[in-house]
């Protein structure tokens, strides 16, 4: 099945969205890599999410859509939020889809996801270190 289905790869802001039952689109972030047979529009699109470790593997037919084509479907996609101009859709036919064993899925996590973590880590921290002093400045007085 590898060989008659390109793949996709991109990041940027989410903008991915089921359009109706049995499709998924999504505006084309620039970092797309289509290596499906000269002539097809088949291709598998592997999500992933590292932080529940979590793959699924997404196989269906592609149309690509410009700004010029359909302006209102491309804009669509727009996220105000970002800022960036979506200049291409690409509409996928879902055909199948997998999920995958996540045994291999390294969790990964974003800066703002951590912090939330490392707070109340930092905060601990800050309270060991003056209670390490009080102790430290109740032993010196004792000798």
């Amino acid at each position: 099945m590898s060989t008659h289905y390109g793949a996709i790869a991109f990041t940027g802001a989410v903008g991915d969205v089921q359009r109706d039952h049995g499709s998924h689109a999504f505006y084309d972030r620039k970092r797309i890599q289509g290596t499906a047979a000269p002539g097809t529009d088949a291709l598998t699109e592997d999500e992933k999410h590292y932080l529940h470790q979590r793959r699924l593997k997404i196989y269906g037919h592609a149309r690509i859509v410009t700004a010029e084509q359909d302006p209102t479907l491309v804009g669509s996609f727009a996220d105000p939020a970002y800022g960036a101009v979506v200049e291409r859709a690409v509409l996928v036919a879902v055909e199948a889809f997998d999920s995958n064993c996540p045994q291999h899925i390294t969790a990964r996590f974003t800066v703002d996801e951590l912090d939330a973590h490392l707070a109340l880590l930092r905060h601990q921290l800050a309270a060991l270190r003056a209670e390490n002093t009080q102790l430290r400045d109740e032993f010196d007085r004792r000798e």
